[in-house]
């Protein structure tokens, strides 16, 4: 806030500057604390607590912070939940018909049937 802004100008505009001021504060603190994490997570070193020393893989993706990225990241999480389920599915449904396949041309086989 300026010098001129703060003696000539509107009384209300030193209020939203203390405010933007604290919310900027909680930001950084917000930042730093997530930077925290991050190095917690990755170093088991620094959790005396951990059973394991072994440092964990580095995430792929960062960690959701608002309620939207952590909505998208459940969806996305889901989706890929049901494509390997999918998967799954094809494989048995293939080895099954190839069972079927197979019994069938036994019983072709033995039935002289072509």
């Amino acid at each position: 806030m300026s010098y001129s802004d703060y003696w000539d100008g509107d009384p209300e505009i030193v209020k939203y500057y203390r405010d933007k001021r604290k919310y900027e504060q909680e930001y950084l603190s917000f930042q730093m604390w997530l930077q925290g994490a991050y190095i917690y997570e990755a170093s088991p070193v620094y959790n005396f607590f951990s059973k394991h020393r072994k440092p964990e893989p580095y995430r792929e993706q960062p960690i959701p912070i608002g309620k939207v990225e952590r909505q998208h990241r459940e969806e996305e999480r889901q989706r890929q939940q049901m494509a390997a389920g999918k998967k799954i599915m094809m494989g048995l449904m293939e080895s099954v018909n190839a069972k079927f396949k197979k019994e069938k041309q036994t019983y072709d086989s033995q039935n002289g049937n072509s």
